[in-house]
């Protein structure tokens, strides 16, 4: 008796069952270590029985828990998936778009440089017909043009050498003797008439029609391209 009470005492994690009233006789003593035995069978077996009824409810929530979180995770894969297959059905369209954008941007770019090359072009040839219209009815600013060209030159003791197309030499000392006495003429049939080209000792200046005509080209262009880089 002792000796079964000294075992359940060695074992913290079992019950303590109250003490068995003595029996001095052997049929007693079987009765109680019968009833002993089944005490501590019963504790036990509820031991085990609660231990598997944890065990499952632990199993049944771990479950739960992996089904929610696999849940959760198939969710995230599946919209992933859906996203990346919307993106791959998507792109081909953005990338033609964006082709189709700039070869429409190319073209734009391409017809915008034709037209100002057309609209120079005809700039280009009006203030040619303009010039030569005005210089033929009105030969004789050729005066006008040296006057202008040489006020523009730097100061100059010395004489002007002016070279011009011989109809305009012959022009000037027709019209203006007096005038052209400062000023050295010199006849020089590669300069178209209305046009020419004044020097002195430190300075030159080309009035030709050709230099006019690039000056005043020059001047459009730039307004031209100026206008088109504010569109």
């Amino acid at each position: 008796m002792a000796g079964l009470f000294k075992t359940l005492e060695s074992n913290q994690y079992r019950h303590r069952f109250p003490p068995l009233p003595t029996a001095d006789s052997e049929a007693s003593q079987n009765e109680v270590e019968q009833y002993q035995q089944r005490l501590t069978k019963g504790f036990e077996v509820g031991q085990q029985q609660g231990f598997d009824q944890g065990f499952l409810e632990g199993v049944q929530k771990g479950q739960q828990q992996g089904h929610r979180e696999g849940f959760e995770q198939g969710k995230l894969e599946a919209e992933q998936k859906v996203k990346a297959e919307h993106t791959q059905q998507v792109m081909p369209l953005i990338q033609a778009l964006n082709q189709l954008q700039q070869n429409f941007s190319e073209q734009q770019a391409d017809a915008q440089q034709e037209l100002k090359q057309q609209l120079l072009k005809l700039v280009e040839k009006v203030s040619q017909q303009v010039i030569r219209g005005e210089l033929s009815l009105h030969p004789e600013q050729i005066m006008n043009l040296i006057e202008e060209t040489i006020s523009q030159m730097p100061h100059n003791d010395g004489k002007y050498t002016i070279m011009l197309n011989p109809r305009d030499v012959a022009l000037l000392q027709e019209l203006a003797p007096e005038q052209i006495e400062h000023w050295l003429l010199k006849a020089n049939p590669s300069i178209e008439a209305g046009g020419c080209i004044i020097s002195t000792d430190n300075s030159e200046a080309d009035a030709t029609i050709n230099q006019r005509l690039d000056d005043c080209m020059e001047a459009v262009t730039k307004h031209i391209n100026n206008s088109t880089a504010e569109v």
